[in-house]
């Protein structure tokens, strides 16, 4: 399979709603309805994390290996990050994830693929936030699989 250097991390489009039996390894003949996401890379996540955490530490006794607090040892600084906007957060992930919509609304009309649309479908809207959650999980699942073959296939040194 060819690399498309201008679009590393491409979409993948998901009939809508997904039919129980989907395959994704069996084309379909173009849904009337469909959602194409994609899973996010490091980088992607990365920039997420600096907009959304921040730096903190805190100094505190070690544990032993039974896990109680081991007094007689030196103190320790722990240096962690933490998420310090939730919200803004899941807003970029759901922005990121949903490429783009193709969902037409109870007036007959295409629901738009802005931020703002897809922020509220996924914070309002359970039956579209889990849809999305199976979807992932197939991606997942597909590169889980993907990468198995070319480990096997692999030629050994």
């Amino acid at each position: 399979m060819p690399i498309d250097i201008d679009n590393l991390n491409p979409a993948t489009r998901f009939p809508y709603p997904l039919p129980k039996d989907y395959d994704a390894d069996t084309p379909n003949d173009g849904p009337e309805e469909w959602v194409s996401i994609r899973v996010l890379n490091a980088d992607k996540l990365r920039e997420i994390d600096k907009l959304t955490t921040a730096a903190r530490s805190m100094v505190d006794q070690p544990r032993k290996a039974n896990g109680k607090i081991d007094r007689r040892a030196a103190l320790q600084r722990i240096e962690y990050r933490e998420v310090v906007n939730q919200d803004l957060r899941n807003e970029l992930i759901w922005d990121e994830t949903i490429d783009e919509i193709h969902i037409f609304d109870s007036h007959g009309g295409l629901i738009p693929s802005t931020k703002e649309m897809k922020i509220k479908l996924m914070g309002k809207d359970a039956t579209f936030a889990m849809y999305l959650g199976e979807c992932l999980e197939i991606l997942t699942e597909d590169e889980k699989d993907r990468k198995e073959r070319l480990i096997k296939n692999s030629p050994t040194p």
